[in-house]
């Protein structure tokens, strides 16, 4: 199982725990839709008014 995937576990777990899932839920889905989305994107679409 590579590192990165037990780092993420353990954080998932710890995040469940602590009672802050919620929050790192948002925060991890702004991320990937920054990521996958607002990065790639950017500067190609014109604003329409």
């Amino acid at each position: 199982m590579p590192l990165r995937s037990i780092r993420r576990g353990r954080t998932r777990r710890a995040v469940i725990d602590n009672g802050d899932f919620e929050r790192y839920w948002r925060y991890f889905t702004e991320l990937d839709h920054l990521h996958t989305h607002a990065v790639r994107y950017q500067g190609q679409l014109a604003l329409a008014a």
